[in-house]
This record gives structure tokens, sequence and C-alpha cells, in this order.
């Protein structure tokens, strides 16, 4: 009979343990959407910069930067590598 009740209090000792664990991992979900949500803001902004300089100034240029195209850059489309062993990545990907 006291096996049993070992057993049962082992149980409860677990139990409580990990709702105790839980209660924690809840917490750090809720600090990492948290973080997320700052992240994606940043990025929100960062995009709508970067999709700014893409925008031909009020004088036809790339904007401010306007030496030569975008941001310095020499201007017209960007030419991806044919070369498979070096994946392209970011905004050229998208110009593949």
């Amino acid at each position: 009979m006291s096996h049993n009740i070992q057993d049962r209090n082992d149980l409860m000792e677990t139990i409580a343990s990990l709702t105790a664990e839980a209660v924690l991992l809840e917490a750090r979900v809720q600090t990492l959407c948290a973080e997320l949500a700052v992240v994606a803001e940043r990025t929100r902004v960062i995009a709508a910069s970067l999709h700014g300089l893409d925008r031909p100034g009020p004088h036809g240029g790339a904007g401010p930067a306007d030496a030569g195209g975008r941001c310095g850059q020499r201007s017209g489309r960007l030419v991806a590598h044919t070369d498979d062993r070096f994946p392209v990545r970011g905004l050229a990907a998208r110009h593949r």
C-alpha cells in the first residue's frame, strides 16, 4: 500500500513540476512573440525604405544617391549568375 502512496506522491510532484515548466514556457513564448513583432515592424520599415530607393526622384534620377543609378551603383538591371554552385539570395533572387 505504501508503494501506491509513494507512486501517487511522485506523480503529483511530476504534475506540479510540469505545470510550473509549462507556465515558464508560455511566458517565454509570449516574450518571443513580442520580440518577433518588433522585428517584423523593423523589417517593414526597412522594406519601405528600400522600396523608396527604387522609385525615381523628382528629377528622374534614383533620388539623392543618384551618382549613376541606385545608391551609387551602375544603373540597369542586376544580372544574376548562371552558375548554380552559388545560389542567389535576397533581392537578386527576384530578378532571376
